[in-house]
This record gives C-alpha cells, structure tokens and sequence, in this order.
C-alpha cells in the first residue's frame, strides 16, 4: 500500500513539476498527457528506488543506471512524438 501511495504522490507532484518546468522554459507547451506521462516515470523511479533500498541493494550506481533508462525512454517517445 504504501508503494502505491507513493506512486500516486510522486505521480502527481511530478506532472506538475513538468508542466512547470514546460511553461518556465517556454518549451511549446505539451499535452497533459506527456505531463501526465512525465510524472509516471518519476513515480514509477521513486518506487523502484524505495523497494531496492527496502531490499538493501540501492548504490548510487543502480540509481544512477536506473535513472538513464528512465531518461532514455522517455527521450524515445519524445522523438516518436516529434515524427509523427
């Protein structure tokens, strides 16, 4: 429950973050999806960082790696949006 929980909160704290980080940069403003989408991923890095720090197998280097896969998929949608 309580991953869930903090899914949830770094979800929605993390889409608002982004549409500020849109507006403040004056990037072409995004859909609240991409916002929504954006958000997910920071969720979804906090929790898999919270549950391998639960395990005891969290080093700066497993969230440094995890942390450029994330950055890296979200990089791949980005240019599929842009193609289409």
């Amino acid at each position: 429950m309580a991953f869930v929980l903090l899914f949830l909160a770094s979800t929605s704290t993390g889409a608002i973050a982004s549409w500020a980080l849109h507006v403040r940069l004056r990037r072409a403003s995004g859909s609240l999806v991409r916002f929504v989408r954006q958000g997910m991923w920071l969720g979804l890095l906090f929790v898999l960082y919270a549950w391998l720090s639960l395990l005891k197998v969290l080093s700066l280097l497993t969230g440094a790696i995890l942390f450029s896969i994330v950055v890296a998929a979200e990089l791949l949608v980005l240019l599929r949006e842009s193609q289409a």
